[in-house]
């Protein structure tokens, strides 16, 4: 969303459990990195930039040499500030992230160690898959996350998270008033062991209910099954101080996406049992 920060980095990765949790690690450690550098380079360079403005102020007897000095100093300090904020280029959003460590952390020991886990995490902002749009209106609709495993009992699931978005902008006298509301679907296939089939066609039973989702669209066929979730709308609006205002509603998280995968899952073996008895 707008107040938070969007590195144009895409990640993929094929193998083990452990070693995409290794991955995402790595990543975690890079990311508070360039955060820790960015925000130290930024400060620096204001407090250079600010010192030598003082010191062109207040010239001494020296003057061309206090001028001259003062000026470098006053550049050094801007290019400081401007290479500060480069490095938050490398400042993914940690929502995303959290979400793929959190999933494969919990579910580690019920995945087989035999088949790769594959996941893709895209950690542009949602800008970059705008669907219409106008001067002051857009529509996007951004796939940011693709993850996939094999649990112990040989049954495949992929997890697909969209995040679909609507901005608009209003020139105000003073600034520009930013008005955005999003929500995410989280969509959760699951096709049965090799060698099984479900015998359901459709849904016979009352899915659990995550926390924070609705179920969309349920599909069930022999070869496999897809559950759709989504989450509220969120909306939110600029003040005139740059500060975002919010509603209380969320989009994703970990525990709701684990949640939704363990619903899912806990829906298709209950409408297996429906449908033998």
């Amino acid at each position: 969303m707008g107040d938070v920060h969007h590195a144009p980095i895409q990640e993929r990765f094929v193998g083990p459990v452990d070693a995409a949790l290794a991955r995402c690690a790595r990543l975690h450690a890079s990311d508070k990195r360039a955060e820790s550098l960015g925000r130290l380079i930024r400060i620096a360079g204001l407090v250079t930039a600010g010192l030598s403005l003082g010191v062109v102020i207040t010239v001494g007897q020296d003057v061309r040499g206090a001028l001259i000095g003062g000026f470098v100093g006053l550049a050094v300090g801007v290019l400081l500030f401007v290479a500060g904020m480069l490095m938050r280029r490398g400042d993914i959003e940690d929502r995303k992230l959290e979400i793929v460590r959190f999933v494969l952390a919990r579910l580690g020991p019920e995945l087989s160690h035999k088949r790769p886990v594959e996941m893709h995490i895209d950690f542009r902002g949602y800008t970059v898959a705008q669907t219409q749009g106008g001067k002051h209106f857009g529509a996007y609709q951004h796939p940011w996350l693709d993850l996939s495993f094999v649990l112990l009992d040989g049954s495949y699931v992929r997890v697909r998270a969209v995040l679909h978005a609507k901005q608009k902008k209003k020139p105000k006298n003073k600034y520009t008033k930013v008005k955005e509301s999003a929500y995410e679907v989280l969509r959760v296939q699951v096709a049965p062991p090799s060698q099984r089939t479900f015998r359901a066609p459709g849904l016979a039973v009352h899915p659990p209910k995550p926390h924070g989702l609705s179920l969309r669209r349920a599909l069930i066929r022999p070869v496999g099954a897809e559950l759709v979730w989504s989450t509220s709308v969120l909306r939110r609006s600029t003040m005139p101080s740059g500060i975002w205002n919010k509603d209380p509603e969320e989009l994703l998280d970990g525990p709701r996406v684990l949640d939704a995968l363990i619903s899912s899952y806990k829906t298709l073996a209950l409408n297996e049992r429906s449908h033998a008895a």
